[in-house]
């Protein structure tokens, strides 16, 4: 194989790389974002807006791995559409394992409760409202990543109905309206059950469904919200 066929095939997986590594996915985490927050350099220009410096990296370095290829296979002209569905088969076989493994071993490396992925897919709750008896049922997906167990409480942001502009955080509890305590082993993945009420006649709630609900991961010493 010459000299200039290597240069196009490293420039094609190039691409494919950069694609992993700067692209969203359902872990909700973008790779490049957080190897350059480790590095100590800003993402965006201006706070968490404005430039996405992720961005333009990942634009310019495509774009030079095109040109790798276009400039140093000859063939590519004549071969482009078979290059177009080479890369998207090559990228949708290695894409998500590759996504996966690089995000385990991310958050595996973090400290604290930021070692636990919420899984949204499958994660929802149900409220409804019977005489100022507010139930909630439904369920919570996820990961501990760390090799340690994780203990800590849930809180759920639902709004009253949908014309409030503030949530109101209810605290999962027990019976005894006391905060219930989660766990969940090293390296193992749960789906908890969520079923409690609380009594609020004061506000007007309607029925409703979150799917995903957003939460609220805490324990004594942090506090770690996720969105939908």
């Amino acid at each position: 194989m010459n000299k200039r066929k290597i240069i196009a095939i490293a420039s094609f997986f190039m691409v494919i790389l950069l694609v992993i590594l700067f692209s969203n996915n359902k872990h909700n985490l973008i790779l490049g974002d957080f190897i350059l927050t480790k590095m100590g350099i800003s993402v965006w220009s201006d706070g968490n807006s404005g430039l996405h410096y992720t961005g333009v990296i990942t634009l310019t370095l495509i774009l030079l791995g095109v040109a790798g290829i276009i400039c140093f296979n000859e063939d590519v002209h004549r071969n482009f559409g078979k290059f177009v569905v080479l890369f998207f088969i090559v990228g949708s076989i290695i894409y998500q394992p590759t996504y996966d493994i690089a995000y385990g071993f991310v958050k595996s490396k973090l400290s604290g409760l930021q070692t636990i992925e919420y899984i949204r897919d499958g994660s929802q709750i149900n409220y409804t409202n019977n005489g100022g008896i507010i139930s909630l049922n439904g369920k919570i997906k996820l990961k501990n990543y760390s090799n340690d167990k994780k203990e800590f409480y849930i809180k759920i942001p639902i709004l009253e109905d949908y014309l409030s502009k503030n949530a109101k955080i209810i605290t999962v509890s027990n019976t005894l309206k006391e905060p219930v305590k989660f766990v969940v082993f090293p390296n193992r993945q749960v789906n908890l059950d969520i079923n409690f009420s609380i009594l609020d006649r004061e506000s007007e709630w309607q029925s409703g469904n979150l799917n995903p609900p957003s939460i609220i991961i805490y324990n004594d010493t942090e506090e770690i919200y996720e969105g939908k």
